[in-house]
């Protein structure tokens, strides 16, 4: 069976030791193999990481993740 993959993107703040709350996941853009979706996965992370961490209060830590969600192609 042929995939194609779906970038998501989710970024998550820890404050405290505990206590996280994450944003909606976040679907990016489509690929026709996982690992262009895996390159790109780890480029658009870096970058949102980059954008979000100093927004975020001074006592708290950023993560981004990302995966790449397979997607049954349709026969034509």
């Amino acid at each position: 069976m042929n995939f194609i993959y779906g970038l998501v993107l989710q970024a998550c703040v820890v404050v405290g030791g505990a206590q996280h709350s994450c944003k909606d996941p976040v679907k990016i853009q489509i690929f026709e193999t996982h690992n262009e979706c895996a390159i790109a996965g780890y480029q658009r992370a870096s970058e949102m990481h980059i954008r979000e961490y100093p927004l975020i209060p001074k006592d708290s830590r950023l993560s981004v993740r990302f995966w790449c969600d397979p997607i049954k192609k349709q026969s034509i």
